[in-house]
């Protein structure tokens, strides 16, 4: 399987689709945050920073997700890479899995990028501000990590059920849509969170769900946001994206295991 992943992350290297994401992930984010905020990039704390971008977030970590794991999970399906890799000595399970890791590798460190990178920018240049607890917002990142980790899972499996990138791509994304925009309405509707039932809503209420408070400092009002994260929230975030990614892990590889490869 070392060999596989080895393959797949070279190739994924080599891939402007990669690079462009880089490059757009860290750059787009600042100028969006800066204009969210109403302020210039050379005043823009951290804090503010994490506010301007939460409301967006799910939606970038979402495209980033799927461009790259269906990119990794279904590149090699239109031609006969993967039979080559059967017929060779590989084990089935190498070759879903090879892909899978690398899918999870790529996935969550461009996702971790793009969320920690402006902010990291911004702290530097302008500190990190008195809007919000720095070690709340340490422990939204991390906790992230698991709904980008289950978003990752399900579009690898929808990858591998369709054998196509493209198909999974654009399927992806309108199941994503669709989900997203269910759960604003059924919020709406029943005026109840939808905090961790879809892997999007999920990273939406880690990186957004706070609610600010404004206090009079130095002569001026300022945003004070409430981060603190609930002990329920935390629990059932980690044991929602473990349980859905790692069902979605299982059933993509039986299913992958008794399909024809061509």
């Amino acid at each position: 399987m070392w060999n596989i992943m080895k393959a797949q992350n070279y190739q994924t290297r080599r891939d402007n689709l990669t690079i462009y994401i880089l490059i757009i992930g860290m750059i787009g984010p600042i100028l969006l945050a800066s204009m969210n905020s109403g302020t210039g990039i050379e005043s823009l704390t951290g804090s503010m920073t994490v506010a301007g971008l939460g409301e967006m977030l799910f939606m970038v970590i979402g495209v980033v997700t799927l461009l790259l794991t269906a990119r990794i999970c279904g590149w090699d399906q239109a031609d006969k890479t993967m039979n080559y890799e059967v017929l060779s000595g590989h084990d089935r399970s190498e070759v879903y899995f090879g892909r899978v890791f690398v899918s999870l590798l790529w996935g969550m460190t461009i996702s971790m990028v793009i969320a920690v990178f402006p902010v990291l920018v911004c702290s530097l240049i302008s500190g990190w501000g008195i809007n919000m607890k720095l070690s709340d917002i340490v422990l939204r990142y991390l906790l992230l990590l698991f709904p980008v980790f289950r978003l990752i899972c399900e579009f690898a499996l929808l990858t591998f059920l369709l054998k196509n990138c493209y198909k999974a791509i654009l399927i992806g994304w309108v199941f994503y849509d669709i989900a997203v925009i269910g759960s604003m309405i059924y919020e709406e509707v029943t005026d109840k969170a939808m905090t961790v039932q879809f892997a999007g809503m999920n990273i939406s209420y880690l990186m957004a769900g706070f609610n600010a408070k404004f206090e009079y400092i130095n002569g001026e009002d300022v945003p004070i946001y409430v981060t603190a994260v609930e002990p329920a929230m935390a629990v059932e975030t980690i044991f929602a994206s473990l349980l859905v990614g790692g069902l979605c892990l299982l059933i993509g590889y039986l299913f992958f295991r008794k399909q024809d490869i061509h």
